[in-house]
């Protein structure tokens, strides 16, 4: 996956025993925050890097692992 230290922080927010209002308004917030970062992000990587980039993107999912099969 392209994001990992983002997908680490959706998770930290959303990972609680415990969901009360106000953790709840946090991690909403915080999702939004980080999937709105996400696409800017990218511009500038595909500024500094170009095509090798644009073909990484193609072949790696952004927040979510693919299963692959063995073999």
């Amino acid at each position: 996956m392209r994001h990992p230290i983002q997908l680490g922080v959706l998770l930290l927010l959303w990972g609680t025993g415990t969901m009360s209002h106000d953790r709840l308004a946090w991690a909403l917030l915080g999702t939004v925050y980080v999937l709105s970062a996400l696409p800017l992000e990218e511009q500038d990587l595909l500024v500094e890097f170009g095509e090798a980039y644009r073909r990484y993107r193609q072949e790696v999912p952004r927040l979510l692992p693919r299963l692959r099969r063995p073999g």
